[in-house]
């Protein structure tokens, strides 16, 4: 847990939750105040190489967190499968996103992007994409 933060703020309530790109950085963000004129993507409409502006899923299972040491990235890395009401896509969880969701959150990632991987769409927040949860 972040030092300085609350458990709940760390798993999401329903006024601020936990937001961060993948640089370490932990913020609030007041829910309430969002702007309500964001499109939300649908898993169908998701295309590969595109930015994700704003997607709005519940995580039906996540897979443990492991350690991952490459050239561009060294920490936490963790896999999950959420879906919407058009369909299911699989997710990317970097650092603390790993350790801030669990099976059954509606989460909503923003500026993020979508990749094809062995031919399946995968979403992840990427280095200035937000992750949010919504409710756990």
């Amino acid at each position: 847990m972040a030092v300085g933060m609350s458990a709940a703020q760390v798993r999401g309530d329903s006024r601020h939750s936990l937001v961060g790109p993948i640089n370490g950085r932990l913020c609030r963000k007041n829910i309430s105040n969002q702007s309500k004129s964001h499109i939300v993507t649908t898993v169908t409409s998701l295309k590969s190489r595109q930015r994700v502006d704003r997607i709005e899923l519940v995580v039906f299972h996540k897979y443990p967190a492991r350690t991952v040491k490459s050239r561009s990235w060294k920490g936490i890395l963790s896999a999950a499968s959420g879906r919407d009401q058009t369909g299911c896509v699989g997710l990317v969880l970097w650092g603390r996103q790993a350790d801030s969701i669990q099976n059954g959150d509606t989460i909503v990632i923003e500026n993020g992007w979508c990749r094809l991987y062995r031919g399946q769409k995968i979403v992840s927040t990427g280095r200035d994409g937000y992750l949010t949860v919504l409710n756990s």
